[in-house]
Order: C-alpha cells, then structure tokens, then sequence
C-alpha cells in the first residue's frame, strides 16, 4: 500500500503529502511548518492559512493515513474467502514492502505518547483494526469464542507491530516467519 493523498492535487492536497513524506522519512522530531512549506513548495503563509498548527497539520495527515489504512485492509480482506491469511499477507506486505506505511505507524505510536489528540485516535485505529480482524477469525472460524478470537488478533498485531520495529532497527531476519509463525498456531489452536 502506497500512501498518497493525490485525489486532485490541490494546495491542501500538496502540504499533506508533504507532511507525510517528512513523518514517514525523517520521523517528528525533523518536522517543522518550514519544512513543510519547503517540501510542498507553498508559501508558508499558505501553510499556516490551511493548518494552523503543526499539530492541527500532523493530526489531520495521521488521520486521514490511517483511515485509507483501515478501508484497504477491509476492502481486501472482505473480499477474500480465507480472511486470516489476507489479513497475514497484507501485514507481511506492509512490513516487507512498503517501509513508508511502517514507518509513518511506529512514528505515530511514538508521537501519541506525547499528543493527546493522536493518542485518543490511535487507541481508535487499534480498536477498529483488532474488532475487524476477531472478526475475520470467526468468520473463517465459527467455533472460535470471541474471547479466542480477540486474544488471537491482539497476537497477530503485536506480532505485526514486533515485525515493523525489528525492520526499523536493522532486523530483517525475524519479520515473516514470525508472523507465519502466529498465524500458523492461531490456526492450530
């Protein structure tokens, strides 16, 4: 999954990614409405007529990243008829493939610490994604309790969320069969 907010590339549009791209690469502590503006290459006038804050600006891209997150999560995975193993190959490919998404989701976690606004909206997303993903468990399990099912999608997300730390420190080796690996004794349980 590619993260991009070129709907119709507006000015808005333009700080956005512009924002993302410097959360995903550079991480929060390099981000400044400067930076932004230089990035998007809009005044920074401009900047700040349509974000008022860095904050207000990082909320919004952090929101909108998530929720086109979630939305292709569920639109593959829905569509599937062994949901488990979409949700397994969506969480490699995000972790194998696509070092932007992985980023951008261990900066927020780290920002949220600190941000109020983006704790509340993670604890959100978390909730959101673990409800869908028990939910898929039932589906391609119908014996499966939802208390089962919810502990087997709280592992397969931390094992998810190991995989995308141990790729942010260098460490490559673990990432997919760590995964596989739960998944196959969620399977077996």
């Amino acid at each position: 999954m590619r993260l991009s907010f070129r709907k119709k590339y507006n000015t808005s549009e333009k700080i956005k990614e512009a924002t993302l791209n410097i959360l995903a690469r550079d991480g929060y502590e390099d981000i400044s409405m400067r930076k932004i503006a230089k990035e998007a290459d809009v005044a920074l006038g401009q900047l700040t007529y349509y974000y008022k804050t860095k904050n207000n600006l990082i909320v919004a891209v952090v929101d909108e990243v998530l929720d086109m997150f979630y939305d292709g999560l569920k639109e593959r995975v829905s569509s599937s008829e062994n949901k488990t193993e979409e949700i397994v190959s969506s969480i490699e490919n995000v972790i194998n493939e696509d070092s932007q998404v992985d980023q951008l989701l261990i900066t927020v976690i780290s920002m949220a610490q600190v941000n109020k606004r983006l704790n509340k909206r993670l604890n959100k997303f978390y909730e959101d994604i673990l409800g869908f993903v028990s939910s898929c468990l039932r589906q391609d399990n119908p014996t499966l309790s939802e208390n089962d099912s919810n502990m087997k999608a709280r592992l397969l997300a931390g094992s998810a969320i190991e995989g995308m730390i141990e790729k942010s420190i260098g460490i490559n080796n673990l990432n997919n069969s760590l995964i596989r690996e739960t998944a196959n004794t969620m399977r077996e349980n």
